[in-house]
């Protein structure tokens, strides 16, 4: 999928996604929150051992969420 495939997607208006099939409804809603994701992901892994000692989190906890399969998230 293209990048501009994933902008579109994610202007779609909840009203043209409200007459899709419920499955179809989640994929597209997966799609459109892909990116931001992706982007919690790499300021999760850009974080240094204090700051996440300041969220509650270790940085084994940190490699299970990147490890984790994408869609699956």
């Amino acid at each position: 999928m293209a990048a501009h495939d994933t902008v579109i997607l994610r202007h779609l208006p909840n009203a043209l996604l409200a007459g899709l099939a419920p499955g179809a409804r989640a994929m597209l809603r997966w799609i459109r929150e892909a990116p931001e994701r992706s982007a919690q992901r790499r300021a999760l892994a850009a974080l240094d051992e204090a700051q996440l000692r300041d969220i509650g989190l270790s940085r084994a906890d940190v490699d299970a969420e990147l490890a984790r399969l994408r869609w699956r998230s």
